[in-house]
């Protein structure tokens, strides 16, 4: 039996080492954690800030302390067999199932959406002048093109800040 040396062969490929379900389990962790960690920074709750969380589906042990650890949360619940009564909660589904956070006590969301619209309306109307003078004819052909480029470039920017406060508003409303 012949056998290729280790100093001539090539570096083994992944082609063949690939186990689905840990990849998929993977997968639905990072989920999990992101979705949790992107409601505390929208939110600004400290990612320290013990929530409560609950997932539409068990997770095992290990499971449990990984997105315990990397969300930041105390723990990860079950739904209870009878649901989770979802007032107050921001409730997203996930490629693995429906997470729950419950958000009462530390988010106002009425207050919250009025803040964000208010913002909103302020970038909207800054934006507007931004527009009309850069749809005015005589700025185009006076302004030196320097001007124009960062003109632009703070229309490009409030129009999305002014996306990423709408995507909020609709996550608050969800």
């Amino acid at each position: 039996m012949e056998t290729k040396s280790i100093v001539v062969s090539s570096w083994p490929g992944l082609e063949n080492f690939h186990e689905n379900k840990a990849v998929d389990k993977m997968v639905s962790l990072i989920e999990i954690v992101t979705t949790i960690r992107d409601i505390k920074t929208r939110f600004a709750i400290p990612l320290t800030k013990n929530l409560d969380c609950y997932f539409d589906r068990e997770l095992d042990g290990l499971e449990t302390s990984v997105v315990a650890k990397l969300a930041g949360i105390d723990k990860i619940l079950a739904y209870p067999p009878g649901g989770v009564d979802e007032s107050g909660m921001l409730v997203r589904n996930l490629l693995q199932g429906r997470l729950a956070i419950s958000l009462e006590g530390i988010i106002d969301f009425t207050k919250e959406a009025q803040k964000l619209q208010k913002e909103k309306e302020r970038l909207e109307s800054i934006l507007e002048k931004i527009s009309c003078r850069l749809g005015n004819p005589e700025f185009a052909e006076k302004a030196p093109e320097d001007v124009i480029s960062k003109e632009k470039e703070k229309k490009a920017q409030l129009e999305e800040k002014i996306g990423n406060i709408q995507k909020d508003i609709d996550f608050i409303k969800g």
